[in-house]
């Protein structure tokens, strides 16, 4: 019954502000890990207009990230990222960007904008 009241006491508090984004606040970069040859983690975000990605490189070697499929790449970002450095992006329209390691075109993951 505490875990009803608990899911109760949550439900009730979000519908009157909105969406809620645990362990981000308002301003707050969304972080990806990247690896090289790893599945990036996470490999899906689903977040608001205005929202920043952070990728942050964990690999022993530098990565090339970029946007799009490794067939079908877009204009929307592409950024060279050194071992122990992030690069940032801030989406500023709605839609779903898929992205991807240039060098390991197996590692793709993806951004949903709402």
């Amino acid at each position: 019954m505490p875990r009803l009241a608990i899911l109760l006491a949550f439900l009730a508090s979000t519908a009157c502000t909105g969406p809620t984004y645990f362990g981000h606040s308002p301003g707050e970069d969304w972080g990806v890990s990247v690896d090289e040859g790893v599945p990036f983690f996470p490999a899906w975000l689903d977040v608001g207009v205005g929202a920043t990605v952070k990728w942050t490189n964990y690999g022993p070697a530098s990565a090339v990230l970029r946007s799009g499929t490794p067939t079908h790449p877009t204009p929307v970002f592409s950024a060279w990222i050194a071992p122990n450095a992030s690069f940032r992006y801030t989406f500023t329209r709605t839609g779903t960007f898929e992205f991807f390691l240039k060098d390991h075109p197996d590692t793709q993951g993806r951004v949903t904008i709402r």
